[in-house]
């Protein structure tokens, strides 16, 4: 369980960093609307390929760093999705304070069953061959943006921007 949530995160950090002007018609994507950041909706998938990889030298603000072995094949998608607004409300954050550096994850109550017939091609950095078609299946995790602090190894919040 804690793989499938590590490789969600990791998924969705690097979607983070892929997804500004990834926004289309019919394709998800902006984020919340009112300044609540990035959304990512987080799906099963049924992928063929094994990565069999190991991610050297892995450092992150709670653990020094060390080699994480990635021998199974991607167990979790996340996309990047759009959002009018949040009930009964979220707070925004501000483009003069803190920006985010992490990616928090909720389960929803309730999973979106994919229809069954559902594939994407995946291209990814740790796949042999680089591609993929995997089988999406139901929600797992709905994920927004956070900042982290008081944590043991954190770095220092990232600036407000310009």
């Amino acid at each position: 369980m804690t793989t499938k949530t590590i490789t969600a995160v990791v998924m969705a950090v690097g979607l983070v960093a892929a997804s500004a002007g990834s926004a289309g018609a019919g394709s998800g994507g902006g984020g919340i609307a009112g300044g609540g950041g990035e959304l990512f909706q987080c799906y099963n998938i049924s992928a063929p390929i094994k990565a069999n990889v190991t991610i050297d030298n892995t450092n992150d603000e709670f653990i020094n760093a060390t080699d994480v072995n990635v021998p199974g094949a991607p167990q979790i998608l996340c996309v990047s999705a759009s959002a009018t607004g949040v009930t009964p409300g979220f707070n925004a954050f501000s483009p003069f304070g803190p920006q985010p550096d992490a990616v928090l994850c909720y389960a929803p109550q309730v999973s979106n069953t994919v229809a069954s017939t559902v594939t994407v091609t995946v291209n990814d950095p740790l796949t042999p061959g680089g591609t993929q078609i995997v089988k999406v299946n139901s929600t797992k995790y709905v994920c927004v943006q956070a900042i982290t602090s008081d944590c043991p190894l954190c770095q220092p919040p990232r600036p407000p921007l310009p």
